[in-house]
């Protein structure tokens, strides 16, 4: 099966502290809501992370990151509302550390065939 072009990339987020470190979590939606709340994609219990936090959307750009408070939600250790996310990014949500990994999957094939 081939991929185009305007495939949605494949993307996770890998948790980075913590006793869940080193765990992956797929981005599999569209959109993913990171919350405290039932029913969040990604849900962090705890202290300090709203019910609904932020959210990724996938783009054939990437993954998009929107939050709802900039004062806790911190890429690369600043403050975001919205922003691109890059393969690498290092994404904080109250006391949560993830790095960001996505790959667009032609982008992928191409550089296996040089």
């Amino acid at each position: 099966m081939e991929t185009s072009p305007t495939a949605a990339p494949l993307a996770e987020l890998i948790v980075r502290n913590g006793r869940k470190k080193g765990k992956r979590r797929p981005l599999k939606g569209p959109i993913t809501i990171v919350g405290s709340t039932q029913g969040c994609d990604v849900r962090l219990d705890v202290p300090n992370v709203r019910p609904i936090h932020c959210l990724i959307a996938l783009g054939v750009d990437g993954p998009h990151l929107r939050s709802w408070g900039a004062d806790d939600t911190l890429v690369n250790g600043a403050p975001v509302l919205t922003r691109l996310l890059r393969d690498g990014d290092l994404l904080k949500v109250g006391a949560f550390e993830f790095e960001v990994r996505w790959t667009v999957p032609w982008r992928k094939r191409l550089t296996r065939s040089r």
